[in-house]
């Protein structure tokens, strides 16, 4: 090459030539590779839960013909929404992934634990 055709090539051409990545297109990939793990991560832990809604009157937590998507348990939400009262009777432990009781406005739920093993919410 002579001086000439080397004055006319830029920075970026030459890192190009020589094999190296412009220092940004770098920061950018790792930024959006963070981005997008942290989003897979969310989606996969939303994903991943399932609600269980209280359709019985008054039951037991046990009773699967009171809940809609199957009696909660660890991967389970548990929504009691209709007023109803869910009664932890029993010496088998229940669980939740998490539990609320009236979801909006003017719903209510009552949970009433009488049993000798704690009811665990996750």
């Amino acid at each position: 090459m002579n001086t000439t055709t080397l004055r006319s090539i830029n920075l970026s051409t030459a890192k190009r030539m020589l094999g190296a990545a412009p220092r940004r297109a770098t920061q950018l990939s790792w930024f959006t590779v963070a981005m997008l793990a942290t989003a897979v991560a969310l989606l996969a832990n939303t994903a991943s839960a399932q609600n269980s809604v209280w359709i019985g009157g008054t039951s037991t937590w046990y009773d699967p013909a009171g809940w809609q998507g199957g009696v909660p348990n660890s991967t389970r939400n548990a929504f009691i929404n209709n007023g109803g009262v869910v009664r932890h009777l029993l010496s088998i432990p229940a669980e939740a992934r998490s539990l609320t009781l009236g979801d909006n406005v003017g719903e209510s739920g009552t949970v009433q634990v009488t049993a000798t093993v704690p009811l665990n919410i996750i």
